[in-house]
């Protein structure tokens, strides 16, 4: 059973809580969820690690589930978005480009953005600014200085935004697999 506090998802809401003595805090910090394990005693090395894994669950499904009931929508309707901000036919249509590369995968963010947290909250700050630093910007730039000079559309240039986030979700899950924070919690 969870103290009234654990496995509780705050959508939309930042919670900030300090450690105590004998408290053990993850923090999951997430734009769309952000979830704090306090404990008032020592933690048992089961207790944590079941707790702050299930944390983990919860943040990339509310993570997940809140991103896309917004890009779905917007991606759905991208025409009609669009067409509040411009009428020139001509932007609509790359907007609405936009909408289909970028945005309607935009939630593979959730699953970097979560396990960065967590691995913050762990205890690791170097290793998750590293691999967001070198996906979101370095990547980007080698793709722009090779791919894209090679290849000079608009599509070519919106497909690295999917393409980086997912291997930086993927970098987060091989960091997860040798780092195991979750044993290095307590």
């Amino acid at each position: 059973m969870l103290h009234p506090h654990e496995g509780v998802c705050y959508p939309l809401k930042r919670v900030h809580a300090a450690p105590s003595k004998g408290c053990t805090v993850l923090h999951v910090n997430n734009a769309r969820c952000v979830m704090t394990i306090t404990h008032d005693s020592p933690c048992k090395d089961t207790l944590c690690v079941t707790v702050h894994k299930k944390v983990l669950r919860l943040c990339l499904l509310w993570g997940f589930i809140f991103s896309n009931l917004i890009i779905v929508p917007i991606t759905i309707f991208r025409e009609q978005v669009s067409m509040l901000f411009t009428s020139e036919a001509e932007v609509i249509q790359v907007a609405s480009l936009r909408c289909m590369i970028i945005v309607s995968l935009t939630s593979i963010c959730t699953f970097f953005e979560v396990p960065a947290g967590s691995l913050r909250g762990s205890g690791h700050q170097i290793v998750p600014t590293i691999l967001t630093i070198f996906g979101t910007c370095v990547l980007r730039i080698i793709w722009i200085f090779t791919i894209f000079q090679k290849y000079r559309s608009l599509e070519v240039l919106f497909v690295s935004f999917p393409l980086t986030q997912s291997f930086i979700a993927l970098s987060f899950l091989a960091a997860f697999l040798t780092m195991k924070p979750f044993k290095q919690i307590n």
